[in-house]
């Protein structure tokens, strides 16, 4: 067995059903506060912040999804610091990662009521089998772990790398509002910093053995 599931699993967000209500804190964020444009040329250029009129199926799509795949990382990464039993320089690399996926979630958390999005009713589903494979994963060992955060990293690169390339076309399409095209414009300079942050916990994980065949069998044993 070679966790072949690892990445079913991490495919599955995309397609999680929405509900129409959502039930957690509003966002701190006033309709008029700005935040700083991540990658853009000048660090003073500032993204408008806004409630979107109506509801756009991509944005809404891309929100619904990311949202329950980054709620499935923290549980993962926050199992996994539970039940580390490795290195202090393996659980320093755990936390690292963990860092960025909440800064993650708390963005798509924020964007549901921006952009009138819809979360998934599955979330509480994810979370419970991210929280059983983080656990899973740590007592295998160190190995497991590493190999754990590889695996699920490499989809959620692909998957964003997907996404980018759906804004980049409904962008270049022209036919939206001002307001549309600079929501669209952020979220996918917003998608792109992530993509790039989960690139590097695929090559953290792989540089502490999630490269190395062997922990499979041992991570194997446990699923």
């Amino acid at each position: 067995m070679r966790l072949a599931l690892l990445p079913h699993i991490s495919r599955s967000w995309r397609f999680a059903p929405s509900c129409s209500a959502y039930s957690s804190a509003p966002s701190t964020r006033s309709a008029t506060e700005t935040v700083p444009s991540i990658g853009s040329a000048r660090s003073s250029d500032t993204v408008e912040v806004s409630q979107l009129e109506e509801r756009h199926p991509l944005v809404d799509e891309i929100i619904r999804v990311d949202l329950a795949g980054e709620l499935a990382a923290k549980h993962i990464y926050l199992s996994q610091l539970a039940a580390h039993r490795g290195t202090e320089e393996g659980r320093q690399q755990l936390q690292e990662m963990l860092e960025h996926e909440l800064e993650h979630l708390r963005y798509f958390e924020e964007a549901i009521p921006r952009a009138r999005a819809r979360p998934s009713v599955l979330n509480p589903l994810w979370q419970g089998l991210a929280s059983a494979l983080g656990t899973v994963s740590a007592l295998a060992g160190e190995k497991a772990s590493f190999l754990t955060t590889a695996a699920v990293e490499e989809v959620i690169v692909e998957h964003y790398s997907s996404q980018i390339e759906a804004l980049d076309k409904e962008i270049a399409a022209g036919n939206q509002s001002p307001e549309l095209e600079r929501y669209l414009n952020e979220l996918r300079q917003r998608v792109t910093k992530f993509r790039d942050e989960e690139d590097h916990h695929r090559q953290t994980g792989e540089d502490h053995g999630g490269s190395d065949l062997t922990p499979l069998d041992s991570l194997a044993r446990w699923t």
